[in-house]
């Protein structure tokens, strides 16, 4: 528990979801530990003695709850915008697909790339595999070559302005995340000095 309270000491700072999602069951394990001695404090007085003087807080694992998922995610429904913005993210990248897939479809039918070629990502961004002889065939932006050299990665022209929607939705979703995470940090801090007591007490 300690470690993961260090890195949020200074305001502004966040856990990332990961941590959180081990801060969140760290947590749990000191409320359920409480909840145990508070019923048998004549069976253990020395470990009961050791929580007394501060809070496990059930609600703030159920705060992290709320925000974080059992993988470690932040969840959709963290906040209104993020759910918008993951919705938005969903439908960009299927127009994106779309577009893309019927520039391939055209471009398998006319020899430019072989049979059973798929989309691929390459920095980022949604591309077709092209037979490098025809790569001035079809308008768009190379991004990557095959290392035989035989095959270039190209991203349509069709496709970049959409691809540009989808790198934009990408960052203002990073953004959020930080919002939400920074929020929950904040919480973490109030609860401070009763977590460094139950860092000592596990």
């Amino acid at each position: 528990l300690q470690p993961l309270l260090d890195q949020i000491k200074l305001e502004g700072s966040f856990l990332n979801a990961e941590e959180f999602q081990e801060l969140k069951l760290v947590l749990t394990n000191l409320y359920e530990w409480t909840q145990f001695l508070k019923r048998r404090q004549q069976t253990y007085p020395e470990l009961s003695k050791l929580t007394i003087g501060f809070i496990s807080d059930k609600e703030l694992v159920d705060e992290i709850n709320r925000v974080i998922d059992e993988n470690g995610k932040v969840r959709d429904n963290a906040s209104p915008a993020l759910r918008e913005i993951r919705n938005s993210l969903i439908n960009k990248e299927k127009a994106v697909r779309t577009v893309i897939g019927k520039v391939l479809k055209k471009a398998v039918a006319d020899g430019l790339t072989t049979e059973g070629s798929e989309i691929t990502i390459r920095e980022g961004r949604l591309v077709i595999p092209l037979k490098a002889e025809h790569k001035r065939r079809i308008d768009g932006f190379i991004h990557d070559e095959s290392s035989s050299g035989q095959t270039v990665f190209m991203e349509p022209a069709e496709s970049l302005q959409l691809n540009n929607e989808v790198k934009e939705l990408i960052y203002q979703e990073k953004r959020e995340i930080a919002k939400i995470l920074t929020r929950l940090s904040d919480r973490i801090r109030l609860s401070m000095d009763d977590l460094k007591q139950g860092a000592f007490f596990l």
